[in-house]
């Protein structure tokens, strides 16, 4: 199926090479089916006829990632950030990954600049810091998630098993019962 999408799509942008969101949705397929460099090109593409989109900024990132490319990943965000500071997914993908890439400061003064504050109840932030073994910062975060949602289970469990790496055991417990 993705082959056949693919082929269709790159026959349509060949069509109409102006048609930006065929042109967005192809850069899609190509990241989907684990096609970076293809991804990047096509975004690239998109970005010369569209340079304010956001999208392609968010869909390069995604590749540059993808190739181990973190510093160009984190580029590309800032840029797209810096477009519409107000765009609450801008200011996510750039702290996640400033996150993921041990810039924790750097995200969290963005955090603070934007919002005030350097933790915020965002699954994203809270699955950053634990996939980088940050859990002290992991469970500020899922403690914040916990209290902006305290009927979500999946919140409470997520939160007890931090806690439980921590071996606070005790609070752990306690939030899994929850």
């Amino acid at each position: 199926f993705v082959e056949f999408a693919i082929s269709e799509l790159e026959a349509q942008r060949k069509a109409y090479p102006t048609d930006i969101r065929a042109i967005a949705f192809l850069a899609t397929i190509y990241a989907s089916a684990r096609q970076p460099e293809q991804s990047l090109r096509v975004a690239n593409d998109a970005l010369a006829l569209s340079p304010n989109r956001q999208q392609f900024y968010f869909i390069q990132a995604e590749n540059y990632l993808n190739l181990n490319q973190g510093d160009k990943a984190i580029e590309v965000l800032r840029k797209a950030r810096d477009l519409a500071p107000e765009y609450i997914e801008a200011t996510t993908n750039l702290a996640t990954v400033l996150i993921l890439a041990g810039k924790d400061g750097e995200a969290e003064a963005l955090l603070e600049k934007q919002y005030g504050m350097k933790f915020m109840a965002d699954a994203h932030y809270a699955q950053a810091y634990t996939q980088r073994g940050e859990l002290d910062k992991a469970a500020i975060v899922w403690k914040l998630l916990v209290d902006e949602s305290p009927n979500s289970a999946e919140n409470h469990a997520n939160y007890g098993a931090v806690l439980a790496r921590l071996g606070r055991n005790t609070e752990a417990i306690h939030e899994i019962e929850e």
